[in-house]
């Protein structure tokens, strides 16, 4: 590692020099003059850019809102798919699969998923479901999908779950994702 010595800084008995590491950050020592000797009493100075670290955790929040989003559209088709196999159809709407009051549980009120997403809402996107029926009109295939609430400040993507269970995802400006969007990272193509 290379490093490069500034011009030191002297005040009396104090002794400041600052030190370059090429790609890295600045920082410096000092010295102190004491008995007659130099003596450190400083090794470098921790300087933090904080709009720098600002965007960087703003860019980490958004990933994990994505990628929040992408688990709650799992859970949700996980929920629908109990929602079918207690009642024998799909549900008309994610309103379906909301709170109950105890020991009231219904097709109406299936206590799945919170109050919050069974508004369609959660941690900042906005979830849509939709039936899909297959070529024979049965109603047995279903696809959901997931738009951040405000572009860019809640998340850049958005996501689609397929009727095969597989989730599309990209930027798309805050409109809602479709079937032809690149599958995201992890997902199998057929």
């Amino acid at each position: 590692m290379e490093y490069r010595f500034g011009d030191a800084r002297v005040h009396e008995n104090l002794v400041f020099i600052p030190v370059t590491v090429p790609n890295l950050e600045n920082t410096e020592f000092g010295l102190v003059r004491e008995n007659g000797a130099w003596r450190l009493i400083s090794l470098g100075l921790v300087l933090l850019d904080i709009p720098q670290l600002a965007k960087q955790w703003d860019a980490s929040d958004l990933a994990a809102r994505e990628e929040a989003a992408v688990q709650t559209l799992r859970d949700l088709a996980g929920a629908i798919q109990t929602y079918n196999r207690a009642w024998g159809k799909l549900p008309e709407s994610l309103s379906d699969l909301g709170p109950a009051p105890p020991g009231q549980i219904s097709p109406e009120q299936a206590a799945l998923v919170s109050a919050e997403l069974a508004a369609g809402k959660q941690n900042g996107y906005a979830y849509r479901y939709r039936i899909n029926p297959d070529k024979n009109g049965n109603d047995t295939k279903f696809e959901l999908a997931a738009t951040p609430e405000k572009y860019g400040q809640n998340g850049h993507r958005s996501f689609f779950l397929d009727s095969e269970g597989r989730v599309h995802g990209d930027d798309k400006h805050g409109v809602v994702a479709t079937p032809e969007d690149p599958l995201i990272s992890g997902e199998k193509s057929e």
